[in-house]
């Protein structure tokens, strides 16, 4: 597993993976973490990924699957 790219956005932590057969993506907020693969079959090119992930709701959903996962942690806490 290779690191193509690290960016901090004002919500997360966005970590890119280079893998044999796919992307992998680390996307992180405070104590909590979501991990997502895409294949290099339907993504040959990563700038291709990219501008499709940014263009639909894509990083608004995790930015809600985050808000989830922070009230269950909350609730165990």
């Amino acid at each position: 597993m290779r690191i193509i790219e690290s960016i901090n956005d004002k919500r997360f932590k966005i970590s890119y993976f280079n893998l044999d057969r796919f992307y992998y993506m680390e996307i992180e907020a405070g104590p909590m973490k979501q991990c997502y693969k895409f294949s290099k079959e339907k993504y040959p090119d990563y700038n291709q990924l990219k501008i499709d992930l940014n263009q639909g709701t894509f990083f608004d959903e995790v930015y809600k699957h985050f808000e989830s996962m922070f009230m269950t942690l909350k609730g165990i806490n």
